[in-house]
């Protein structure tokens, strides 16, 4: 195949003059990859907390303050993280 670029090709995109006149160029899929962590979140973000809950170090679990008032979560974080803590969830 033979062809010559015009004056709106030099003009253009030199990316999209590339990919126009690239013989033997395939277009991306435009399917959406389906990974499993977009199937169960809930599932997925139980079995991430176990294991950093199940983890070394001092971990600090404040998710049961999120419903309370914020000054008391921020009390308590504060807490946690003067006290040592490797790690505070939710805080």
């Amino acid at each position: 195949m033979s062809f010559t670029l015009d004056a709106y090709a030099a003009r253009s995109c030199p990316l999209k003059t590339v990919n126009l006149f690239t013989p033997n160029l395939v277009a991306p899929s435009l399917e959406r990859p389906d990974p499993p962590f977009f199937r169960d979140a809930d599932a997925i973000e139980a079995e991430v907390m176990a294991a950093v809950l199940g983890g070394p170090g001092r971990v600090v679990d404040l998710r049961p303050l999120r419903e309370g008032p914020s000054a008391d979560a921020e009390a308590a974080c504060l807490e946690a993280l003067a006290s040592g803590a490797d790690v505070v969830i939710a805080g």
